[in-house]
């Protein structure tokens, strides 16, 4: 059994010098870079004016016994304003072989503004390798486990630079530049960017490549959220399907940070995934003074409505006292050198704009300040255009009153409908817009301190030739004057409702169709349709007579009509029938007798059967619109009680009807 222990573990160990290289050029994959990018790159050497030093264990594929384990330790700070030096100590374990590693580190910075400049960095030391001697083997005259490949010391090397631009970061980075007697140019590059989401949260999503020529690039693609500068969290993804998280916490001299990285593929059935937690102590003052000998105001100038530039003349004053004047440029741009620690007062002016006044305060160890200045237009433009309701231009005069008086009169373009005007800003106007054919407009517009330019646009309403429609509503067989609504219906839409008190008035536009109700309690509601499509037409005179409503009354509600000899409505009876729904459900205290009749054609029984069946008919279509059938009664009549004598056609025409009489 220990035989073939040993034999599986054998196996292990060549097929690991195969995939890690026979001079064994490993190289960790680090997930807590972007916390300590001098993990990878000397360049950060010179990456903070204090002493940095930090500890980092790397537990690689946990769970797996012959996974990697590396451990580092490292320190580094500066040495001059512009350059650092710094030591890395790292022992690696992989399978049967352990690397130590010793690496001095120098970097320079080279610099191009605040927020611009550049890292160079190199490290030189030495590297041991050693391979073990488990108990499991037996058999230790075997030619490769005797090799000399895997023991002895050689120097090493790595070179890197950074660069840096307004929150832009890029790396490139050769780790293992020179080691164990050979060049490597394996290489590492990544690109970051910080973006400060508000005062409290920042946020950095970054890329990393790793790999030559000679083997597959790897990537790494991750973001990093930052809250208030103390608690840190990151996610990433790296293409060998492995899946990055990490978490960390900043406090004061000391930040902690562990990662997780969950394995994909075949490294996921074997491993429980790689862990990695780094410690950072940062300590003592810092080594050079960086703090600048001037304090830097820059920003823009530019328009408070639209933000466009403006060439401006800006003036810095210090109690009262002119410390230096300068100009924006064509971009709105300006920039000025002050004194560090003091308070000053910028006052901005140009032409066609009313002055501005800013006052600030550089504060303790504050060098930089970016204020965007916005300046208001001395007058305000006020443009657009004079349409009707059909959006066509109209040719008017605008006139604009502050208070009582006028300050401005224009007209409009006759083609287009456009007018602009200039008025002084923080004042509410009258406009007064009058046109021929047209009603006149009176709007008010308030103008703000800020606005340099409003639109406002006039509509016109077209003066329309109207018909005036009057008379008397009376009650039909008194022929007294009763109370009436009257409600008014344009294009199916009711328009408006009035009352009278027994007369009436409209003015109802010419060129429209109208429908008129007359309503009163207690009296059949009467429609009445006005077509005034003609122009020209002469005022109107209607009389409206109401029936009451009462027992025996008879609604006139149009014509009911049937196929000659048959008892089939025709289309027009059922705008009858609707009518009479409609009357039931205004007045739910009726009910009707729906009575049928006959002209004198034919026999007797078969007209009084005809007629019952065509009154039947009625019914049962007013039922089936949700009608109580306790309010309706049916009765056919026949012959017998005929509105004229039956002696000609057109007199037996008026005799066959279906008449909607109130019962009890």
């Amino acid at each position: 059994m220990k035989n073939i222990k040993n034999k599986i573990l054998a196996i292990g160990f060549v097929l690991m010098l195969f995939n890690i290289g026979v001079k064994a050029q490993e190289l960790t994959n680090y997930n807590l870079y972007m916390q300590n990018e001098y993990l990878y790159n000397p360049a950060y050497t010179i990456d903070d004016p204090m002493l940095s030093a930090f500890l980092n264990s790397h537990i690689q594929w946990a769970g797996f016994g012959e996974g990697p384990r590396v451990n580092t330790f490292g320190i580094h700070g500066p040495i001059l304003q512009n350059s650092g030096l710094g030591l890395t100590v790292m022992n690696n374990t992989s399978g049967l072989i352990n690397s130590f590693e010793v690496s001095v580190d120098y970097a320079f910075r080279a610099k191009f503004a605040d927020n611009h400049y550049l890292q160079l960095g190199a490290g030189a030391g030495v590297t041991s390798d050693k391979l073990g001697n488990p108990n499991e083997f037996t058999d230790w005259t075997d030619q490769i486990l005797t090799s000399d490949e895997f023991s002895g010391s050689s120097f090493l090397a790595s070179a890197g630079l950074a660069y840096f631009w307004n929150g832009l970061e890029a790396q490139i980075v050769l780790p293992q530049l020179y080691r164990r007697s050979e060049v490597n140019l394996y290489t590492i590059g990544v690109l970051a960017y910080n973006y400060e989401v508000n005062p409290t949260w920042t946020v950095k999503p970054s890329v990393m490549s790793r790999g030559v020529k000679t083997s597959p690039a790897q990537f790494d693609f991750s973001v990093m959220g930052t809250w208030n500068k103390m608690v840190w969290a990151q996610a990433g993804y790296r293409t060998n399907k492995s899946m990055i998280f990490a978490l960390g916490f900043n406090l004061r001299e000391f930040q902690l940070g562990y990662a997780h990285q969950m394995n994909g593929g075949d490294l996921a059935v074997v491993s429980n995934g790689t862990h990695e937690i780094q410690l950072i102590f940062n300590f003592g003052k810092s080594l050079y003074d960086d703090k600048p000998d001037k304090a830097v105001i820059n920003g823009f100038v530019k328009s408070y409505t639209d933000k466009t530039p403006i060439i401006a003349t800006i003036v810095v004053s210090q109690d009262g006292k002119e410390v230096l004047t300068t100009k924006s440029n064509d971009l709105g741009s300006y920039k000025a050198k002050l004194k560090p620690g003091k308070s000053y007062q910028v006052d901005v002016t140009a032409d066609g704009y009313k002055s501005n006044k800013e006052i600030f305060t550089f504060e303790k160890d504050e060098y930089e300040k970016a204020i965007t200045i916005l300046l208001v237009s001395e007058k305000t433009v006020i443009k657009g255009t004079v349409l009707d309701a059909n959006k066509k231009p109209v040719a008017a005069q605008i006139k604009v009153y502050d208070g009582d008086k006028e300050v401005r009169s224009v007209f409009s373009d006759p083609t287009t409908g456009e007018y602009n005007l200039e008025v002084e800003p923080g004042k509410t106007y009258t406009f007064k817009v009058v046109a021929d054919n047209f009603e006149e407009n009176v709007e008010k517009i308030e103008v703000k301190d800020t606005d340099e330019t409003v639109n406002f646009n006039i509509p016109l309403v077209p003066i329309i030739p109207t018909v005036e429609v009057r008379g008397a509503i009376v009650d039909k067989d008194t022929k007294e004057a009763i109370s009436t609504q009257i409600n008014i219906y344009k294009d199916g839409k009711l328009l408006k409702t009035v009352n009278s008190n027994g007369s009436y008035k409209l003015e109802l536009e010419e060129g429209s169709k109208y429908k008129v109700e007359y309503k009163s309690k207690d009296y059949l509601t009467q429609t009445v349709n006005y077509d005034l499509t003609k122009a020209g037409q002469d005022n109107k005179v209607q009389n409206i007579a109401l029936a009451k409503i009462e027992k025996g009354f008879t609604f006139d509600l149009g014509t009911i009509e049937f196929v000659t000899g048959t008892s089939n409505l025709t289309d027009a009876s059922y705008v009858t029938l609707n009518n009479v729904v409609k009357v039931m459900n205004e007045y739910p205290a009726i009910n009707i007798e729906v009575g049928g009749h006959t002209d004198s054609s034919g026999g007797a029984t078969t007209n009084k059967n005809l007629s019952q069946k065509r009154a039947q008919i009625c019914a049962d279509y007013i039922l089936s619109k949700n009608i109580d059938a306790s309010r309706i009664s049916v009765k056919g009549y026949g012959e017998s009680i005929p509105l004229v004598p039956n002696t000609t056609t057109e007199n037996k025409a008026k005799n066959r009807r279906v008449e909607f009489v109130i019962a009890e």
